[in-house]
């Protein structure tokens, strides 16, 4: 049996189905890890979504900004933009099932000691931590009717124990779904131009499995911190293995765990 951790598929259905053929997955003995942003700027999101979710207990899903910025359109909360391309979910005639199903999806999951998130990992969470974290926000997506109201937002940008309602739950969020960089003084940073304006060009990341240090590319990654994780995430990860870009411009990667 092996375990496949796929990298953003943003509504690329098509493309993930010749990923799926190329790496032979067989939905009897194989598992799919997705790392979130199933949907938006590809030109399939409810396709995607249908797929994904028909593979069952084959496919662990954590969900991404995308993921949550659909299920905040579909609360009534936000408004698309120029690229968006999310409409055909909310209009389809399954919405109601595709946005039960999504709403249900984890914000991180952990196995075989390894962590999945879509973007980073605070310094001082470890993976329990991490997942009483995230379980947190789950319980607010199905129960809490002002989360995706006040959702949006980039403060607070560092973590506080003390903090309380959704400005705790919005740095949860941030932390696992959007983060790109983190400030030596502990702050979230979410735009690339953070990096160049402090001339970053690569980060280096501890794997506590093979104690190997990695360089990553620090347009695609955000650092997990030195929680004693191996951080499996679209932001950031290992990309060892590419398909060819697709229309959208996206590229859809995948990593055997």
């Amino acid at each position: 049996m092996a375990t496949y951790a796929i990298g953003d598929v943003q509504g690329c259905h098509d493309e993930l189905v010749l990923l799926l053929d190329q790496i032979n997955f067989d939905a009897r003995h194989d598992r799919l890890w997705f790392t979130g942003d199933l949907v938006n700027r590809g030109p399939k999101s409810a396709q995607s979504l249908r797929l994904i979710k028909s593979l069952g207990e084959a496919a662990t899903v954590v969900l991404g900004n995308h993921d949550l910025f659909l299920l905040s359109l579909a609360a009534g909360h936000g408004k698309l933009h120029a690229g968006d391309t999310m409409q055909e979910v909310l209009v389809a005639a399954d919405s109601h099932e595709l946005l039960g199903w999504l709403a249900t999806r984890k914000l991180a999951h952990f196995e075989h000691d390894t962590l999945l998130v879509h973007a980073g990992v605070l310094p001082a969470w470890n993976a329990h931590r991490v997942l009483e974290l995230a379980a947190e926000v789950e319980h607010a997506i199905q129960h809490d009717a002002g989360l995706f109201a006040s959702m949006r937002g980039n403060q607070p940008d560092a973590w506080d124990e003390s903090l309380t309602g959704h400005d705790r739950l919005r740095v949860i969020i941030n932390a696992l779904a959007r983060v790109r960089f983190i400030t030596p003084a502990g702050h979230m940073e979410f735009k690339l131009e953070w990096a160049e304006k402090h001339a970053i060009t690569s980060i280096s990341i501890s794997n506590p499995v093979n104690h190997s240090r990695t360089p990553i590319s620090s347009a695609t990654t955000a650092p997990s911190g030195t929680n004693g994780l191996t951080n499996t995430s679209s932001k950031a990860s290992r990309r060892p293995k590419t398909t060819p870009r697709n229309g959208s411009g996206l590229t859809t990667t995948t990593a055997r765990i």
